[in-house]
């Protein structure tokens, strides 16, 4: 996937983390983000929605401190996750 293609598609993600954080409360944190991540890319099949799930995760967690104390959940970025190709 081209850089500029997969910075999109993080850009969309990241949006609809967001999105789905603030439509479930107005509270927001590093961690709560970092988690919703987590809980989209267990039931992620596409492999490049994956990937940009995987890049989210390690940027909240360097970025927000909030997020460093977070449980994480193991994610894999296998290519051949999912059937869909």
């Amino acid at each position: 996937m081209n850089r500029n293609r997969h910075e999109k598609l993080t850009e969309t993600v990241l949006g609809e983390a967001v999105v789905r954080l603030l439509s479930k409360s107005s509270l927001f944190s590093g961690a709560m983000l970092l988690r919703c991540l987590q809980e989209m890319a267990v039931n992620e099949t596409d492999p490049e929605r994956l990937q940009a799930l995987s890049a989210l995760m390690i940027e909240v967690q360097t970025e927000f401190v909030s997020a460093t104390d977070a449980p994480t959940l193991p994610v894999s970025v296998d290519s051949h996750h999912s059937g869909k190709h």
